[in-house]
């Protein structure tokens, strides 16, 4: 909650209380996540260095438990981490296989995410017409799935159509 609110002092400080408490208990899989949530958290805050490490370490410990869908998200934060390194092909690998992962999966959403990734990497790259493609597949999940996605989709979408159109007028 502290993290959705914008207050990511507290939301570092509760996940750490947490990570503490999972690491004496042996917990594993919580250890996987909430170093998961600390790495996204040191992305949002512009720390990828700290980042890394932590998604690194949450990968490693899925890939160990085996927790597939897990891993996929994982592999999608570490793909957000790449573009943030303006590392593309790295971002690329990433992304491409959490999402073979997801649809062997059935996870729906995950797929309709890690596209919607893909179209912000295709962007990046100046390609605006394979980010709008990506991201209009996205949409359709996010939206037959009911997901509040849908909005940030959207968004994305009206603006990179809006620069294509702006660039066909120059």
């Amino acid at each position: 909650l502290a993290q959705a609110e914008g207050d990511w002092p507290e939301a570092r400080r509760l996940y750490n209380e947490s990570l503490e408490i999972e690491k004496k208990l042996g917990d594993k899989s919580s250890i996987a996540g909430t170093s998961h949530q600390l790495g996204t958290l040191s992305l949002a805050e512009g720390d990828l260095k700290n980042a890394a490490v932590l998604l690194s370490q949450s990968l490693g410990i899925l890939k160990a438990l085996g927790a597939k869908e897990d891993i996929t998200e994982c592999l999608e934060s570490l793909g957000n981490l790449r573009v943030a390194q303006n590392s593309f092909v790295e971002a690329r690998g990433f992304y491409d296989e959490g999402l073979a992962s997801a649809k062997n999966l059935g996870a729906k959403l995950r797929v309709g995410s890690i596209k919607s990734s893909l179209g912000v990497l295709a962007e990046k790259e100046g390609d605006k017409a394979k980010a709008s493609q990506l991201l209009r597949e996205a949409l359709a999940i996010f939206e037959k799935l009911g997901s509040f996605k849908a909005e940030d989709a959207g968004r994305d979408l009206e603006r990179i159509d809006g620069e294509t159109r702006e660039g066909a007028r120059t």
